[in-house]
């Protein structure tokens, strides 16, 4: 028999066990820093992508979709304006109008702090 056969065999069995742990966390380590530079790999271009992306699509919004929703807005007051304006003169009473014609006809009799006070109210009818 060889001489201190357990202690050569113990000295082994440690030896592999810590060979074995070393590999394994090298070759974990390795993993790792694939796995993060093919991370890095793809998201440059990702980013980059995206960068472009937004700016164009910035451009975008600013020299075509933002003039197109003012001249909408624009357009949406204009016909409002425009359809509030034939509304009310369809329903203004014709004896408002007729009664600012007879005050302009009679302006020049009367005494012009009353025709005032008398224009003022015509116009509040006539507005509201």
């Amino acid at each position: 028999m060889i001489a201190n056969v357990d202690l050569i065999t113990a000295a082994l069995l440690h030896g592999a066990f810590i060979a074995a742990v070393l590999t394994t966390a090298s070759f974990i380590l390795l993993v790792a820093l694939s796995l993060a530079s093919l991370v890095a790999l793809f998201s440059i271009p990702i980013v980059d992508l995206h960068d472009a992306v937004s700016f164009l699509s910035g451009h975008y919004l600013e020299s075509v979709v933002q003039p197109n929703i003012h001249l909408a807005s624009f357009l949406a007051l204009y016909s409002s304006l425009g359809y509030a304006i034939e509304l009310h003169s369809a329903a203004a009473s014709t004896r408002l109008y007729r009664r600012l014609r007879r005050f302009v006809t009679s302006a020049a009799a009367t005494a012009p702090a009353e025709s005032v006070r008398r224009l003022v109210g015509i116009v509040q009818r006539i507005i509201m």
